[in-house]
């Protein structure tokens, strides 16, 4: 079964948003340190020609259930498939190019919702 995950990611090596691998170090960074929370948030998040920017650091709240035992740890592979949610935020992140992004929540190490603020003024030509 790992063989053929193997040789799947490697039919795919150009798609940048198909496996870790072909992921700029920013955008592989924002990868494991959503691994590494698992639970909780991201806050204030820079984006710079898409790109997450940790200069300087965004805010990193962890959220932790009380009376739980510590669930599934992330992977360490050199190389795995993207799942959707974490191909759906990079896709975000090139839409808003250079701005901030509020709050990602994280929940299992993946990313489950993006905050972002805009003016309506901004939009209104999209109506």
């Amino acid at each position: 079964m790992a063989n053929s995950q193997s040789q799947t990611v490697m039919a795919h090596r150009g798609d940048p948003l198909l496996s870790l691998r072909n992921l700029s170090s920013n955008r592989a960074g924002l990868l494991r340190l959503m691994q590494d929370l698992q639970f909780g948030r991201i806050e204030s998040l820079n984006v710079a020609r898409g790109e997450p920017v940790f200069d300087p650091y965004p805010r990193v709240v962890r959220e932790v259930k009380l009376g739980m035992r510590d669930g599934v740890k992330a992977t360490s592979q050199e190389d795995f498939l993207l799942k959707a949610e974490v191909r759906e935020l990079f896709v975000e992140l090139a839409a808003i190019g250079d701005g901030v992004i509020d709050r990602i929540e994280v929940r299992h190490g993946l990313p489950f919702r993006l905050f972002t603020a805009y003016s309506h003024e901004q939009n209104r030509g999209n109506a």
